[in-house]
């Protein structure tokens, strides 16, 4: 099975596939998105720490890729 993606689902059934795989995988993209965040904040808040004003910190963090 290929894991990437290479075209968006048009058909109904695909779409359905899609939704089902997305549906058995929720708990993983969840955990993720918990860790992003505790991740993005940890930076935050080193920022600060090191001076930045919240403004800036903010700023840094939006440009960050994770």
């Amino acid at each position: 099975m290929d894991d990437k993606v290479t075209e968006i689902p048009t058909k109904p059934n695909e779409l359905r596939a899609a939704l089902e795989e997305m549906k058995r995988a929720e708990d993983v993209y969840l955990e993720m998105a918990g860790m992003t965040a505790r991740i993005r904040r940890t930076h935050y808040l080193a920022y600060i720490e090191e001076g930045f004003t919240k403004e800036e910190a903010l700023v840094l963090c939006q440009k960050m890729t994770l």
